[in-house]
């Protein structure tokens, strides 16, 4: 088990996932940074998104059902490995460290308060906020599905952080490797660093 720069916890081996190569400490930062923001893209797009429905002034049941399935479709489209030759090649990666920064001290809740008090009154932010939070606590239960049928097949407890570290690492260092064999050599290499430390 390890942890990103903000705190994200990944239950993987650090050893294996982190120092086993060269290329793997070079790019350690970029595979911490780039799971973290990942992780976070459902903040992201409920964000921007949450800012032009309050200044535009959206009905009340607009910004609800908007904010949750744009929250969804963060929380769900990063899992996919195909998402991340799309993310490098637009400008996420310009807003990525601002919108890091912004939310792990909240401000960009806080951005949404204001702007929604200005501009759409009390009851729009609470339709943001709840839209926002129902999809958190659906993904919530999702993912604890998500662990319990990826335990029972590879024997490791797989939530929505360690499929993006892995899809990160398959995309920036462990090229040309699938999922299914990124868990077996994982669980190969894990196996051979408990026999050495043994």
């Amino acid at each position: 088990m390890f942890y990103t720069y903000r705190g994200l916890k990944i239950r993987l081996n650090e050893r294996y996932c982190l120092w086993r190569s060269p290329e793997h400490i070079l790019k350690m930062d970029k595979l911490l940074s780039e799971t973290e923001f990942l992780a976070d893209l459902r903040g992201y797009y409920a964000f921007i998104l949450g800012l032009l429905m309050l200044i535009s002034k959206f009905d009340i049941k607009t910004i609800f059902i908007y904010t949750f399935y744009i929250t969804i479709f963060g929380i769900l489209i990063p899992l996919f490995y195909p998402f991340l030759y799309f993310y490098e090649s637009t400008s996420f990666r310009f807003f990525r460290g601002l919108f890091s920064y912004i939310s792990g001290w909240y401000i960009d809740k806080l951005i949404i308060i204001i702007v929604g008090l200005i501009t759409a009154g009390w009851k729009s932010i609470v339709a943001y906020f709840t839209g926002f939070y129902l999809a958190v606590i659906i993904s919530t239960i999702l993912n604890y599905i998500w662990a319990k049928v990826t335990y029972k097949k590879y024997g490791l407890f797989i939530c929505d952080v360690e499929r993006i570290f892995i899809n990160v690492s398959r995309y920036y260092v462990d090229k040309h490797t699938s999922f299914n064999k990124w868990i077996k050599d994982y669980l190969n290499g894990v196996s051979q660093l408990d026999s050495v430390n043994s």
